[in-house]
């Protein structure tokens, strides 16, 4: 069973601190948190300062709640698909990552990982799987780069994000490493 300690480490590393960047869809963000996202969990009127003062425990509340366990990620055998997975959600969105592995595995794409989703993950060799899945989000990513000018500065941080993502999980072969 994965656990998401190390990958929580690897998402506040690459997520920095609070931010606006200009084209960014996400809007305001702190450590990869939206506005948006902040007020889903906990309450509408909470505002930016509110995000910018966002504790530990709040986020882990977001990653755990929102991405982790919406994506069964403890029920996947292989703990570098999990990680992989959530990284994903967490950049890109839960269905959107939920329909990608779907697609790949073969079964409905509706973005919900439930039970026939999870056998069909479980039911691949892990290393391909990722391979698999490693591709088709850099495939995704450059997809997004090319359909809009402005995504272009943030190719070499997504690409040096999968690359580091890579060799989380497979220069550390068993997890907790």
């Amino acid at each position: 069973m994965p656990t998401y300690t190390k990958l929580t480490l690897f998402i506040l590393n690459h997520e920095g601190g609070c931010a606006c960047v200009e084209g960014d869809a996400g809007g305001f963000t702190c450590s990869g948190v939206t506005l948006s996202t902040f007020r889903d969990f906990y309450g509408q009127e909470m505002k930016e300062e509110d995000l910018r003062n966002m504790t530990y425990e709040q986020w882990t509340g977001i990653f755990i709640t929102g991405f982790w366990n919406k994506l069964k990620c403890d029920n996947i055998k292989d703990w570098r698909i999990a990680y992989l997975l959530c990284d994903w959600a967490w950049h890109s969105g839960v269905k959107t990552a939920g329909k990608a592995i779907q697609r790949i595995v073969g079964v409905e794409a509706d973005g919900v990982i439930g039970k026939k989703t999870l056998a069909a993950i479980n039911s691949w060799n892990g290393e391909r799987l990722f391979y698999r899945l490693y591709n088709s989000r850099q495939t995704f990513l450059y997809k997004l780069i090319e359909s809009k000018q402005n995504n272009r500065k943030f190719e070499l941080g997504w690409m040096r994000r999968m690359f580091e993502l890579y060799t989380l999980c497979f220069n550390n072969r068993r997890e907790g490493y």
